[in-house]
């Protein structure tokens, strides 16, 4: 390849996107978000002025925090009976609800509850683009991109998501190694800034933009097993000016040390998975966001080791109901009624091609339990049984009491194996998966095919 057809090829790649909020003071309480003038239109429609500095902090999921120093009874009067927040100078707040938590002669501190908006006042309306922000989702290596204009290497970094309507594009900041250890060790920060773009005349409305990031989320929480919503969510004209800023704080994990399906890079077949997520029609797409959500809970472990057995068995359910019953009608609801929650999930294991028994790499850490109780040697049985322990007591719980916490472990990890590979199966997936049930524990090295290709 001759000089020039190499630089006419980086020259084609695209400029990374940079963060587009302020990188710094992630790790503090509070970073400011507004200070100045405000004017509270009352209910009454009567203006009041006030002076106001307003907090974000990233780690509080419910709220802005507010301080007005000099408040007398008119302001406090009209925080009671506010119809809208305007911005002196032009634009205004919108929040859930807005209250005063603290009071201190002139002094006032409060909440604006989420979501909490900001809107500016532009003469042109038109949104030709929406930024956001992913915190802790896990590295992945991408395709290239340019880190700026006059950059004529390229990085593995961009990740790309599209669909007839618009596109997304994800780009890993730059952090160093050092970076990503620090973020894992305190467990929060930056990771991906991402673009929302239309493609020909799609409508970028404040409506659809966050139903597709909202449902993005979903997807990238799966992706990474644990959540990892759209955050910092900037909508932008033709001009580059701010037309609106979300700053919810949408759910979001710690940096996660669960595991995840997701492969060490990604390639066509992944990119693909997210436009099969986005066009499932609404009755499917409502039990899949249900699946993912007991997906995550039990993965991230963000519940007890009993309360994960009963999110999985709930995923198996509402998986077995989508799939057995509606798609493939391979049973009738009233008879599906009489099956035994093991069979349920035997049905479910048929169709992906793949045996019901224990893995090699769970059976070896449950085999001294098996050899004692053989009755109990395939995964549904002894997984419903567990859950069942949880549930019922006496006789059941009695029958496992004597599992080991590895144990009990490997029969949950075994089941989020299953139930990953059961959301990609409904999302028609063919390609390759981090598979937590491989002998190989090395990055890469654990990747392994759908078992029903």
């Amino acid at each position: 390849m001759e000089v020039s057809e190499i630089n006419q090829y980086f020259e084609s790649l695209p400029i990374m996107i940079k963060p587009q909020i302020n990188m710094e003071g992630f790790e503090v309480s509070k970073i400011e978000l507004y200070k100045g003038k405000i004017i509270i239109v009352k209910k009454d429609n009567s203006l009041v002025e006030c002076f106001v500095t307003m907090h974000h902090n990233w780690s509080n999921a419910s709220c802005v925090e507010f301080e007005i120093n000099e408040a007398d009874s008119n302001v406090i009067d009209a925080i009671n009976n506010i119809k809208e927040l305007k911005i002196d100078g032009g634009g205004m707040f919108q929040g859930k609800s807005i209250f005063i938590t603290r009071q201190r002669g002139s002094l006032i501190k409060g909440n604006i509850s989420f979501p909490f908006f900001r809107f500016y006042e532009v003469s042109d309306p038109l949104v030709t683009c929406v930024y956001f922000h992913l915190f802790n989702f896990r590295r992945i290596f991408g395709g290239p991109a340019r880190t700026h204009s006059k950059h004529r290497g390229g990085n593995s970094i961009r990740l790309d998501f599209i669909t007839d309507d618009f596109e997304i594009d994800l780009y890993c900041n730059q952090l160093t190694e050092e970076d990503w250890e620090i973020v894992k060790d305190n467990k929060f920060g930056l990771t991906y800034t991402g673009v929302l773009k239309p493609i020909k005349d799609f409508d970028l409305s404040k409506e659809n933009s966050l139903k597709i990031l909202a449902k993005f989320g979903q997807f990238i929480s799966f992706l990474n097993g644990s959540y990892s919503l759209p955050r910092g969510i900037i909508a932008r004209n033709i001009n580059n000016e701010d037309l609106w800023v979300d700053y919810s704080n949408y759910i979001t994990d710690p940096f996660p040390n669960c595991y995840s399906w997701l492969p060490m890079t990604f390639n066509e077949d992944v990119r693909m998975l997210w436009s099969a997520f986005y066009h499932l029609k609404d009755e499917e797409y409502v039990v899949i966001e249900r699946v993912i959500d007991w997906y995550v809970k039990s993965n991230a472990r963000k519940e007890s080791l009993d309360s994960s057995f009963i999110s999985l068995q709930i995923s198996f359910e509402l998986l077995f109901n989508l799939i057995i019953i509606e798609k493939k009608k391979m049973i009738v609801e009233q008879a599906a009624e009489k099956l035994r929650a093991s069979d349920k999930i035997r049905l479910l294991l048929s169709i992906l091609n793949t045996d019901a028994i224990f893995p090699n790499k769970f059976y070896q850490i449950l085999e001294p339990f098996l050899k004692k109780n053989s009755q109990y040697n395939d995964f549904p049985y002894l997984f419903t049984e567990i859950r069942n322990s949880y549930i019922h007591a006496g006789k059941k719980r009695k029958n496992i009491e004597l599992l080991k916490n590895n144990e009990l472990l490997a029969v949950l990890n075994t089941g989020l194996y299953f139930v990953e590979l059961l959301i990609l199966y409904t999302l028609s997936y063919k390609g390759i998966v981090s598979s937590r049930v491989s002998q190989e524990i090395w990055r890469g090295a654990n990747e392994e095919k759908v078992p029903w290709e």
